[in-house]
């Protein structure tokens, strides 16, 4: 009797929408795996999905963070099966790998907690920074132009403004009926990513673009952060739940006080060059090259001081000496370069009246507007011809 394998005749139709219908009912339960912590289970996972989206059996757009995240895997067999498998979205769904980078990114965070024991944005850890490097891979696919280079890097700046926005609560309860995150952990969230954008393989202006921004973030709530550490240095009176508040955000204001550091000095970025370069005009400013001229110079953050303890007072104060001394580098800059600036107002005609009320009202609509300006008052005053 013959006993080799014989292909069962199914009706065409019935094929077609069974197996599609059956993998993407089961594709959650395979992304879940490329988090395991046994590296065989998150290759066969991986290899898994890769066959499947290239017979067209699973939505690509579901599978695309996960992919990324595969790509900080300590093995470097399931990272370059990953890249593999970026490359083929890269090629059939450029648009989708672009929208759901910065979520892989995120990923990125979860999967390092899950799978490296060791693993702290915060430390100095080269074995680490070696894995991250995989992100500069789907960095290099997706920054072919300046619109996606800039739509990704204001993508991650956007996670970062939402960390510094982020309150810091001690109470965990307090937390959970709020929704909100544990403030240490968004502390290492914001250093992750600050490790990423210091290592990504920048050769147009992409530096430029990340300093401008957080050097408003810093020129703004950095400012405010800076006064009310000095006022609490100065009289020394704060609740225990405000000091632990007050030197988390300081915290994460110190990280991108790093982070704008290396990047000027990586790339030689002098106080001329950052003044002029603005991503609201198309200009030659905002078009410059700037690649990396330091390439042996290393991001980072391990003289930050550790994240706050509550009621570790020497350690809170710690956090804000080492915040205004970082703050202080730059302090010239700080006080002018993001004051409001005095709003233009259209001159009135002279006008030509006899009646003394309408001049007067006249002249107090000019005053109120004069008002709002910070600094001293300067009031033209205007001639009027009788």
């Amino acid at each position: 009797e013959d006993e080799s394998p014989k292909k069962v005749p199914r009706g065409k139709d019935s094929s077609d929408s069974v197996i599609p219908t059956i993998m993407q009912h089961h594709l959650k339960g395979v992304l879940a795996l490329f988090k395991s912590t046994h590296p065989d289970v998150r290759y066969r996972a991986l290899n898994v999905m890769s066959t499947a989206l290239k017979m067209g059996l699973v939505n690509p757009y579901q599978c695309i963070p996960s992919s990324i995240c595969l790509l900080t895997d300590p093995d470097p067999e399931i990272r370059d099966k990953a890249i593999s498998v970026l490359n083929i979205f890269n090629d059939k769904r450029p648009s989708d790998l672009r929208n759901r980078a910065i979520n892989g990114i995120e990923e990125c965070f979860e999967f390092q907690s899950l799978v490296n024991p060791k693993f702290d944005p915060l430390s100095e850890q080269s074995s680490t920074k070696e894995t991250l490097r995989g992100v500069s891979r789907l960095y290099m696919l997706i920054s072919s132009n300046k619109n996606d280079r800039d739509k990704f890097l204001k993508a991650m700046i956007t996670k970062i403004k939402s960390a510094i926005s982020n309150p810091a609560k001690k109470d965990s309860k307090s937390r959970k009926n709020t929704g909100e995150d544990d403030p240490e952990e968004v502390t290492l969230r914001l250093a992750f990513f600050a490790t990423i954008l210091a290592d990504l393989p920048y050769d147009h202006d992409e530096p430029l673009l990340i300093v401008f921004y957080i050097g408003k973030l810093l020129g703004t709530e950095g400012a405010q952060m800076y006064e009310r550490v000095s006022s609490i240095e100065d009289t020394d009176q704060s609740s225990g739940d405000s000091l632990f508040a007050d030197c988390t955000m300081t915290m994460r204001f110190s990280v991108l006080l790093k982070l704008q550091q290396f990047l000027k000095e990586a790339y030689q970025l002098n106080e001329a060059k950052c003044d002029t370069w603005t991503p609201y005009l198309s200009n030659k400013a905002s078009m410059q090259k700037c690649g990396r001229k330091l390439d042996m110079l290393d991001f980072t953050l391990a003289d930050v001081p550790p994240c706050p303890v509550v009621g570790n007072e020497p350690l809170i104060r710690k956090h804000f000496k080492f915040f205004m001394s970082e703050m202080e580098k730059d302090s010239v800059k700080l006080q002018s370069s993001y004051k409001k600036k005095p709003r233009k107002t259209k001159k009135k005609r002279k006008v030509v009246s006899e009646n003394f009320d309408e001049i007067d009202h006249e002249k107090e609509a000019d005053d109120e507007d004069d008002a709002w300006v910070p600094g001293p008052k300067s009031r033209n005053k205007k001639k009027m011809r009788r």
